[in-house]
């Protein structure tokens, strides 16, 4: 492969990046307008679709794990608060906010069980 090649190549690559993020961010848009219209099987799954992206995980990760813990399903809302823990947090303070819903969320499961 040429120079020119892997310029071309690295250039694909940040078109990809950029362009997985927009759309990330158009499904959390729509994910939030979702909720608001009381339609929440359209908001998991638009956010389901934001946390494959990299740069959105954490958002898109909690904001399903929280959506699951309003309506009763705290074994999923634990699965999606953990893989949030898994992406870096925009600001200590979300990623404080994230510790303490994952643990109220485990000792709620644990008290069901």
């Amino acid at each position: 492969m040429s120079h020119t090649d892997d310029d071309f190549q690295d250039f694909r690559e940040a078109v990809s990046e950029h362009t997985s993020h927009d759309e990330a961010a158009q499904q959390i848009k729509l994910a939030r307008t979702c909720l608001e219209m009381g339609m929440p099987g359209e908001a998991i799954a638009a956010l389901t679709e934001a946390a494959a992206v990299p740069r959105h995980r954490f958002e898109a990760c909690v904001l399903l794990a929280r959506l699951y813990r309003e309506r009763g399903d705290l074994p999923r809302a634990i699965e999606w608060f953990e893989h949030a823990s898994g992406a870096p947090a925009p600001s200590a303070e979300e990623g404080r906010s994230l510790v303490e819903d994952l643990n109220a969320a485990r000792a709620a499961h644990k008290a069901q069980g």
